[in-house]
């Protein structure tokens, strides 16, 4: 069993959702795709994992709410100094098979320079596995909570479907917290998400480990 578990292939589902934000116009974009890698191609159920998040309509004060009956692939804004963002990007997995896998998250975009004055914060669901700075990539494992990646199986939500949040908001639900020291016009900010959903080979396993696997 050991001799043939090493030649089996990882399994990789990914979703990725490009939600710009703007003081110009943008787009955001949806993609969906399947990737096995390995010498042997097993017919193998991981089930399906999809990134969303919810319509953002403006208000005439240069506010937005946000339609939650709608999901989206991405919203445009326009920003206004000291007026907060309802933003609520979320992972939806269905119909999960028992095969254990580690959910990951890579958040790429340039509003960590402090230029732009806008901030944001992953819920406690997730953790930082990797950031680099050159790039604006971020990467962080699901742990539900807890300390360490957790697996999700069947067991996850209701029979294996069930939805994680991403960005933790404030009391007012607002989650892209805007500086009163933006005052000047700017163009091409962009907050990206991209989902991975990873095989767990060994109990335990490391989530570097899964993650090198699947994106290499």
């Amino acid at each position: 069993m050991e001799k043939l578990r090493k030649w089996l292939p990882s399994l990789l589902i990914f979703a990725v959702l490009l939600a710009s934000v703007a003081a110009g116009a943008a787009y955001g974009k949806y993609i969906f795709g399947k990737a096995f890698t390995g010498t042997v191609t097993l017919n193998a159920n991981l089930g399906s994992i999809t990134l969303l998040e919810s319509k953002a309509n403006p208000n005439g004060d240069g506010s937005y709410t946000l339609d939650k009956t709608t999901p989206v692939t991405g919203n445009t804004y326009q920003i206004i100094p000291g007026l907060d963002i309802p933003k609520d990007p979320y992972v939806t997995i269905k119909n999960k098979s028992s095969i254990p896998v580690y959910v990951f998250v890579e958040v790429s975009t340039n509003m960590n320079e402090s230029k732009h004055f806008i901030e944001y914060t992953l819920t406690n669901d997730w953790k930082l596995l990797s950031n680099n700075t050159e790039t604006g990539v971020s990467v962080y494992y699901y742990t539900a909570g807890g300390e360490h990646a957790a697996t999700v199986d069947n067991t996850f939500g209701t029979d294996g479907t069930g939805t994680i949040q991403i960005l933790q908001a404030d009391s007012n639900g607002n989650s892209l917290i805007v500086s009163q020291k933006l005052n000047a016009p700017i163009t091409g900010i962009y907050l990206n998400f991209k989902a991975l959903m990873g095989q767990v080979i060994t109990t335990g396993e490391a989530a570097q480990t899964v993650y090198e696997r699947i994106t290499a």
